[in-house]
């Protein structure tokens, strides 16, 4: 460690001596030393990412190992407790490894991300790509939540982009905004090969913030100590599959099982939301598997109860709505007496009186008065 950072220190001295007696352009390009350290960093994890460096960058890496430390921590430890997996599923497909910060730069690693577009799922899969590389989303499931087979279905893509454009950067940009939006930002440009820094300032794609988001999260990935961010190791809350013979409310699950909605979210990745669930196979924390035991009986019979006193109410607001639709209100005009109207609709003068409470047969023009068709 101690040589690596030796070698560092020693390109950036001579770096420094070069830039010193550059042109003016390149001193403006890269105007501090902070700079000039972050590309040799960049140098260090990718080729691509060190040639195609650009001031733009710095914010976004000093946004989030300041501003957003915390967070920043969080979202690198995730992304390190999935990184093998992610690596491996690349060079089965002899991918370039640096596409692995691709869901660190898309939804920083949240694997229950919704987000614009109908993307989801810590890659920001489309319903269509999903679908395409055999993911099941449905009204009640979607397995773009399930991180170990989404990054399998956003590899698959990323195989085929790769085959349609051959170029690190074209891949990311047609990723994060579909290839037409690429082919789109080209047109503008009107260049085949553009440099990305001209589309990121000069295009409309509604991702392009992906390129710079890319080379920070690369750079934090890798030099997150240098900049004294401390990881926490990343906890997976082991789980026991369980099947629901009936239908119960969530909410009831969470309150009997002493359980948070986030916790059994994590277990219960691909579910989508929901008030109640039927006959299923769910996941639980192991904390909370003999509880479910005991407390079994009691989800179902809770839903059922539950069942009936709405449906109880539902019956209440039909029979209320029947007897206001058998109900007539008539105002009563000159020439009207309790007779007529009562051989009108088919009714008694007696029961005239009773519905509207009248003492005698005197009745007033404007009165309105209740009949009652049955």
């Amino acid at each position: 460690m101690q040589t690596v950072k030796f070698k560092i220190q020693i390109y950036l001295k001579t770096f420094i001596l070069i830039a010193c007696f550059a042109t003016p352009s390149l001193k403006a390009q890269f105007s501090s030393s902070t700079e000039l350290l972050y590309r040799l960093r960049m140098q260090n994890i990718d080729t691509l990412f060190s040639i195609y460096y650009n001031p733009a960058i710095k914010p976004y890496i000093e946004e989030s190992t300041t501003t957003n430390k915390l967070k920043t921590e969080k979202v690198i430890s995730v992304f390190n407790f999935y990184n093998s997996f992610i690596e491996n599923e690349l060079s089965k497909r002899n991918l370039p490894l640096s596409l692995q910060y691709l869901p660190l730069a898309l939804t920083q690693m949240d694997i229950r991300y919704q987000g614009e577009y109908h993307r989801s799922g810590a890659w920001a899969l489309s319903i269509f790509i999903a679908q395409k590389y055999g993911l099941n989303v449905t009204n009640e499931i979607d397995e773009r939540f399930d991180f170990y087979k989404s990054t399998t279905a956003a590899c698959n893509y990323l195989q085929e982009l790769y085959q349609l454009y051959g170029n690190f950067w074209d891949v990311v940009i047609a990723y994060a905004n579909g290839a037409s939006g690429l082919e789109t930002a080209k047109i503008r440009l009107q260049a085949k090969h553009t440099n990305i820094w001209d589309i990121y300032e000069n295009s409309n794609l509604f991702n392009k913030n992906i390129i710079p988001l890319t080379f920070s999260f690369a750079y934090i990935a890798n030099y997150y100590q240098e900049h004294e961010l401390k990881l926490k190791e990343y906890q997976v809350i082991n789980s026991e599959t369980i099947y629901l013979k009936a239908a119960i409310y969530v909410t009831d699950l969470y309150t009997q099982l002493e359980l948070s909605e986030n916790d059994f979210y994590a277990v219960n990745p691909i579910l989508l939301k929901c008030d109640c669930l039927k006959e299923c196979n769910i996941h639980l924390p192991l904390k909370s598997y003999d509880l479910f035991a005991t407390k079994e009986d009691t989800l179902y019979e809770m839903y059922k109860a539950t069942q009936l006193y709405l449906d109880s109410i539902a019956k209440a607001e039909v029979e209320l709505v029947k007897k206001e639709s058998e109900i007539i209100y008539y105002t009563v005009k000159k020439g009207d007496n309790l007779g007529y109207i009562a051989r009108r609709y088919h009714v008694t003068v007696s029961d005239l009186k009773k519905w509207n409470q009248l003492k005698n047969d005197n009745i007033y023009i404007g009165e309105r008065l209740i009949i009652r068709k049955n």
